[in-house]
């Protein structure tokens, strides 16, 4: 099975940064890369064009490129979230974390007005969706009926409470490298939807 065109390659660095908001809410702001290219360069100057200033790390994690176009990988992302998510002590769980691609991805809003966007949809997650499902077809009979053709899980960009999504990313430490963030992210949304033990939404 041949991924969508439009999904894309991604290698590994952390983006991170600090917005606040008025009702005294952080939003931390990730996003995994893993050579620094024209790509990343736009992404870069759509945040700044924002008045978000990000902070890079992980530069030097050693982690090869994927190329995740025509097949599946990208768990390095989901580790190297957790790993910085849980040495981050001044993160309490309330804290709001965005995490995104950025090879594929510009800003066009604050920082402050996405986080808005996400405080009132009064969820715990909120996930990007697609017309597609990937990597693994056989899981689409398990997703919710909906009226929007866009309702199967996005990896590529996803916001919610630092709790719920150290929570989330519990045990990713042991998969390796090369397994589908997707996947695995995928799998425990429609776990959620029959437990109902958080508030997810796709979007």
């Amino acid at each position: 099975m041949q991924r969508p065109i439009g999904s894309a390659s991604l290698t590994v660095f952390l983006v991170c940064l600090w917005v606040g908001h008025s009702n005294g809410t952080h939003l931390k702001v990730l996003t995994a890369a893993t050579e620094d290219n024209d790509c990343l360069e736009r992404f870069l100057l759509s945040a700044r064009t924002h008045s978000i200033t990000p902070t890079v790390l992980g530069l030097d994690s050693g982690i090869e490129s994927q190329d995740l176009r025509d097949s599946p990988g990208g768990m390095f992302k989901l580790q190297l979230l957790q790993k910085a998510l849980t040495g981050d002590s001044a993160l309490s769980d309330h804290d709001v974390v965005l995490f995104t691609d950025s090879y594929d991805v510009i800003f066009m809003d604050s920082g402050e007005a996405i986080l808005g966007i996400f405080l009132e949809a009064g969820v715990d997650v909120m996930f990007g969706a697609e017309v597609f499902i990937w990597p693994d077809d056989s899981l689409e009979s398990q997703y919710p009926v909906t009226s929007s053709p866009y309702k199967y899980l996005n990896s590529g960009g996803f916001i919610g409470r630092a709790g719920t999504i150290r929570e989330i990313l519990s045990g990713v430490e042991l998969l390796k490298e090369t397994d589908d963030d997707q996947l695995f992210l995928s799998r425990a949304y429609l776990d959620n939807v029959k437990t109902v033990s958080h508030s997810w939404f796709l979007k």
